[in-house]
Order: structure tokens, then sequence, then C-alpha cells
């Protein structure tokens, strides 16, 4: 069985599956890395070379190496969001992720190390890569580096770290109940390999701010995407507001049991939805909360689909809009130079059943069988056109 929540390898060992010219373009082409496609210098790979592959919404550090990120204009004052991988287009050829030579790694682990890395590895953190996220604070009293603080200033550093972790381990996100994290199709294409045929359910993927809603013996919790929020601390006006815009106490108390609920929050004043660059642009007066989960803490399950529709007809909950169920392609179906994975992006595409003026930013498929309380298999398509828009993300 595929892991329902996979790790997410932001730079990892990967092979180069495919090369393709691009109409009219003398100094690119584009390369298949897993189910990705990349625009990647004329030349610089063969079909079957391994090289390093770093997805989508990545931070690079400011190395040697990261350089060909940054705008000539800025180059001796590059800024963080420079080395920032973004999908871009070249020459209309849709490009997501970046890769590298392996020799980057020369200085970052040992000799031994070097000759022992093979397809799959997972290289993220020996190159210092970190992932975007858009609302993250920083974790540091003073931006400066820790040997340009004098005496006073290290004791007041040492001191907000000590107080920040101590408070991150009182509200860390509760063990019983798995955070919200759905692997991307193109980091996974075998899903489509293993299981062609198989009808699967979908619905559409929000861009919005995901929460949990916990009842546990009478006590009620409410949760970001990875931590414990405190009723009236840091980030309480999001999700406790929407919690209570929503009735989600009382009707979590009137369904019964010990449960939890995770949907995605959109809507109002929070600015959290602004992805495209359009504030709110589900038009949505008040925050809500579209439910896509509910865990059984007791069985320590998830609700299967049929379960999901009873639970929502009974609690009057919103829900991530269903989309129509389909049958996974086969490779016989698909058109010349077609892959599986470029024919689940082109189902990912669509206008929002939120808000049919907008784009909707993808969709999330599962299997119709539930293996150990878990779909025997389940990813998320991002549509492509709706990252290119300036300032997506499509974070969640």
């Amino acid at each position: 069985m595929l892991n329902f929540f996979m790790g997410r390898k932001l730079a990892s060992i990967q092979q180069i599956t495919n090369i393709r010219p691009i109409a009219k373009a003398d100094r690119i082409d584009v390369a298949d890395v897993l189910g990705w496609h990349v625009v990647v210098g004329k030349g610089d790979y063969n079909i079957g070379d391994l090289c390093i592959y770093v997805e989508i919404d990545s931070i690079l550090p400011n190395e040697d190496w990261s350089q060909l990120l940054v705008p000539k204009d800025r180059k001796f004052n590059p800024k963080p969001k420079d080395f920032r991988i973004l999908t871009r287009k070249f020459r209309k050829q849709i490009s997501q992720g970046i890769t590298f030579p392996l020799n980057i790694l020369h200085d970052k682990i040992t000799p031994k190390a070097f000759e022992k890395l093979k397809d799959g590895d997972d290289v993220t953190k020996s190159l210092g890569i970190t992932k975007y996220e858009p609302w993250k604070k920083p974790v540091r009293y003073y931006e400066k580096a820790k040997e340009d603080l004098n005496i006073f200033q290290r004791i007041k550093e040492w001191w907000f770290q000590r107080t920040y972790w101590k408070k991150k381990k009182k509200f860390a996100f509760p063990t019983y109940v798995p955070k919200t994290k759905e692997s991307r199709i193109q980091a996974s294409p075998s899903i489509l390999k293993n299981h062609q045929g198989d009808l699967v359910f979908a619905t559409e993927k929000i861009d919005g701010c995901s929460g949990t809603f916990i009842l546990l013996k009478s006590k009620f919790i409410v949760c970001s995407r990875n931590r414990n929020i405190k009723n009236g601390g840091y980030n309480s006006q999001i999700y406790w507001k929407a919690a209570e815009n929503e009735d989600v106490e009382m009707k979590l108390r009137k369904y019964g049991g010990n449960i939890a609920i995770q949907g995605e929050i959109i809507g109002g004043n929070s600015g959290l939805d602004s992805g495209i660059g359009v504030k709110n642009k589900y038009a949505r007066p008040e925050l809500e909360i579209y439910v896509f989960n509910v865990w059984d803490i007791n069985e320590h399950r998830y609700y299967d689909h049929f379960e999901m529709e009873k639970f929502y007809s009974k609690t009057k909950f919103k829900r991530v809009p269903k989309l129509p169920s389909f049958t996974l392609p086969n490779i016989e179906d698909l058109e010349d130079g077609e892959t599986l994975t470029d024919r689940i992006v082109k189902l990912s595409q669509g206008m929002s059943l939120v808000n049919p003026k907008y784009k909707r930013e993808g969709f999330v498929v599962r299997s119709r069988n539930m293996v150990n309380g878990k779909p025997e298999f389940s990813f998320k398509c991002i549509n492509p056109k709706f990252l290119l828009i300036k300032g997506s993300h499509g974070q969640s």
C-alpha cells in the first residue's frame, strides 16, 4: 500500500527519463524527471543521466551554485525571494522545478557517500534547501548572524530561543491525528503506472489555509497545519474565528464521539487565500471551512467516501466541491508523446466550483479502496496554469 501522506523530498537524486526539443528554442530542451517537465540547457544531460532535482516551492541557500537564479541587477545584493523555485514558462513550455549536476554535492558530503549516491536519494538537508512557507514567522530574535552579536544580545537570543521552543512543544500538533499532507502525482508517477484503469474519487483542491478541528473527551481543540492554536493567541483570529463562524464545536458535540475534521479555510479579510494576487478570490465575506477529511480518533482511521457522505448530510458542514469520478488512464489510450502524468495534469485543469471566475488550484484524487483505515492510494495534482499566475504558491 502506498503511504497516504508521503514525505516530500525537496531535493533528490533522480534520473532523466526523456529529453525533447522545444519549438523555436536553440539553447534549451525539456527533460522528464519523475512526472515533472523541466527546462534544461541543451546538451546539459543525456537520457539516463542522474541529476539533482529540486521541486517547486523550495528555497535554495545563497551559494555559488544557486546564483543562476538571481537577476543580473541584484547579483551583489540578492533577496530571499530570488532563491525560491517557481513554476515558469519558457517558449510556451511549462517548467516545474530545476536540475543541478551531482558535482555541487562534492563539498557537502564525504567522497564515500558521494560514490554511493543513487536514484531516489534525498539530499535536501545536505544542500541546505528548505520549504517555502508563506506565513512562517522567523524563529530568531536578531536577524544578524550569531557571531556578530555581543554578549548581551547573545543572552537575549538564547532566552528567546528557549522560550520559543518551550512554547512550540506546548502547542505541538496532536500525535493522535495525522497532519494534512498529500503527495504530488508528479513526484509519485508509479501510482498511475500501478493503478491503470482504477476508478477513483476526485475533489477540487481549494487554495486556502488548512486547519484541523478536534473533539476529544469533551475538549475542543483547534490546530493549524502544524500546531495547536490557543484561543486568543497567534492566528486565533483566523482559525478560532472560522470555527466560530461554522459552529464547528457545536456540530461535533452533537455528532458525538472522539473525532477530528480537517478542512480548508477561505474568505473574510484573512488574506490567506490571496495566493494568486487577488485578496479573497473566492468572494466569501466571512471565513468559511470546507471539510475534506474526517478522522475517527478511537478507531484510528479515516472515514471512507460513503461515511463522509453520511457525515456531511448529518452535520451540514460545507464540503470541498466534488468532481466527477473517473478511471485512471491506461498507457494504450495516451496520445503520441503523452505520459500518464500529462493526462492527469490535463484533467486537473478547469475553473473553480467555489468561484467560477478563477482557475481551480487543482484536484485531489483518492482510491475507492481503504486499507488499514486509509485510502489505498491518494495524490494531489496542482494545475500548472494556476501556478503560473503571479504570486501563486500552491502550498497546501
